[in-house]
Order: C-alpha cells, then structure tokens, then sequence
C-alpha cells in the first residue's frame, strides 16, 4: 500500500511537469519575505534560498503565493487559538502577511 506522502510526491511531480510544460518557472526551497508593487498590482519578489542563503529577486507579471495545507493561522482549530497550529509549530503566519502587506 502506498502511503500518503508517497502519493502527495507523486502527485506533485505531475503537477510541476504540466506547469514547467505551460513556460512556468518553479522556483523551489525559496522563502519569499516581501512582494513589491506597482500601480497596484505585485511586479517583483525577494526572499532567500533555504539550503544555501542565496538572495532571489523575481520579476514577474503573475505571483501564485502557494500557502499549503499547513496555513493555518488564518482559521480556528480544535482549540480555538490562533497561535495553537496542531501540526506545524515553526508556522508564524508570515505567509498571510506577505498579501496583506500589499492588500489583499
């Protein structure tokens, strides 16, 4: 029987083909820490690499933030407390922060 994280693994590996075929860059293991804007709309990004520390600046026309399943900060959980994340404890809730700074 093949397990969860087998089957998640796999299916990302399907995804990123068919995104990587469409002319979309994937950019990996990248902690983005500050989208940029103009004329009211994201134009760039900045975070670093985690592995290495490298510095990533990215311009672009269209941003994905790809929050996943542990972006929880944003709603209730069995406790009810929003800082309790029941599942990933190095969660700060950065990555919501990243659209409210720009407005979303």
């Amino acid at each position: 029987m093949v397990d969860e994280h087998t089957k998640r693994l796999a299916y990302q590996e399907i995804i990123c083909e068919t995104i990587r075929q469409l002319g979309i860059e994937i950019v990996d293991n990248v902690v983005i820490t500050k989208l940029f804007q103009k004329d009211g709309r994201v134009v760039a990004a900045s975070g670093f690499h985690v592995l290495n520390g490298d510095f990533y600046v990215l311009k672009g026309k269209t941003f994905i933030l790809a929050l996943g399943r542990e972006a929880n900060r944003a709603s209730d959980n069995s406790t009810n407390n929003p800082f309790n994340t029941w599942g990933y404890p190095y969660n700060t809730g950065s990555n919501n922060v990243l659209a409210y700074d720009v407005g979303s």
